[in-house]
């Protein structure tokens, strides 16, 4: 009788980095607006680069945003890649609420706007149709064994991994466990079975050496 093989074999791996601090983070809703790192998050996004120096990265994905791209940067020139831009990888849009106080007016977006979007902007259901197709392809990255950072923002880190995992909407926060700060790095172990399915190994926080800062942007 045949013996099915069980062996696994190491795929790629991904890096999904928060971008750096801004001045805005702890006090406003950002969302789409194009607000650049402060002083703490250019030093977060050099410190970033120095972490990754002696792994290999293939390949730079970033949200078009400039806190991400320019968090980006630094590692960039360090690998000689070029940046490449995905409009998907762009944070939650808060509609109506984008630029408002967060302490004046706060909003509960996993439990009034996991389906039904913010006046004028996105529901989480939005966000996660629109990351589908990075996902789709970081999977196709790593099957052919590339290591891929991806530069992005809270909400789009967090629902971006749940959908690798294969999670579904309902209760993937409260699996996850994830809430990257600002400057932080998750880094994603993949393998491959015997059959070729593409499995999500070990997950862990590399220790970045800027100080990080975790309200959501």
């Amino acid at each position: 009788a045949l013996m099915m093989a069980t062996a696994v074999t190491a795929t790629g791996t991904i890096c999904l980095i928060r971008h750096g601090h801004t001045a805005a983070n702890a006090d406003r809703y950002v969302g789409w607006e194009d607000e650049p790192l402060d002083s703490l998050g250019q030093e977060q996004a050099r410190n970033i680069s120095l972490l990754l120096a002696d792994r290999k990265i293939d390949k730079i994905l970033t949200s078009p945003l400039s806190r991400a791209r320019d968090t980006a940067a630094p590692l960039a020139e360090a690998k000689r890649l070029t940046v490449e831009v995905r409009l998907a990888l762009v944070e939650l849009n808060f509609g109506s609420m984008q630029g408002f106080s967060k302490t004046a007016s706060a909003l509960r977006v996993r439990t009034d706007h996991l389906w039904i979007p913010i006046a004028g902007g996105e529901s989480l259901a939005d966000v996660s149709a629109r990351l589908a197709t990075v996902a789709e392809e970081l999977k196709v990255d790593l099957h052919a064994g590339l290591n891929v950072a991806v530069f992005s923002h809270f909400w789009t880190c967090r629902m971006l991994l749940g959908l690798l995992l294969g999670l579904p909407l309902n209760g993937m926060f409260d699996t996850l466990n994830y809430k990257p700060g600002n400057g932080s790095v998750l880094e994603v172990d993949c393998v491959t079975d015997a059959l070729g399915n593409l499995q999500i190994g070990g997950r862990r926080m590399l220790e970045v050496a800027a100080p990080k800062i975790g309200a959501a942007t």
